[in-house]
């Protein structure tokens, strides 16, 4: 084999490793997508993500949006020390036809560059809903 074929091979072996290598250390431009089905207009107050290997919750967006009801809205974020690893995503917002503040969460999964993540407020079976839950205002993490 000609030293010109190897060279060709390997470098299309780097250039087929390389998305891999890039985006298993990474959970950026995340686009958290929050849906309305609560019958109602809410204001979205804050975001959260878990970060199961510290077993705390991170913000990093303070978030205050209206939503209509069958409506969404879309936030493009990092998340902070979740790179590749499993995380998911918590939204406090407060309904404004009971005057309460909930929690709505997505599902759990593993977190790389370019995801996107869908957080349903207020439709049974996808999503766990929470009344103000303890630890300083933060959601509660269930598995």
């Amino acid at each position: 084999m000609s030293t010109l074929k190897v060279a060709e091979i390997l470098s299309l072996i780097g250039m087929m490793l390389l998305p891999a290598v890039t985006m298993a250390g990474s959970c950026k431009n995340i686009d958290i997508t929050i849906q309305d089905h609560t019958g109602g207009e809410f204001k979205i107050k804050k975001i959260w993500h878990y970060d199961y290997a510290s077993q705390e919750w991170r913000t990093n967006i303070a978030a205050n949006r209206n939503l209509q009801n069958n409506y969404s809205t879309t936030y493009r974020k990092d998340l902070q020390k979740v790179k590749g690893e499993m995380t998911r995503v918590a939204v406090l917002y407060h309904q404004y036809d009971i005057q309460v503040e909930r929690w709505a969460q997505s599902a759990s999964f593993a977190c790389h560059k370019g995801d996107s993540v869908v957080v349903n407020a207020d439709e049974p079976g996808t999503m766990a809903i929470f009344e103000r839950p303890p630890m300083e205002g933060r959601p509660i993490a269930s598995y």
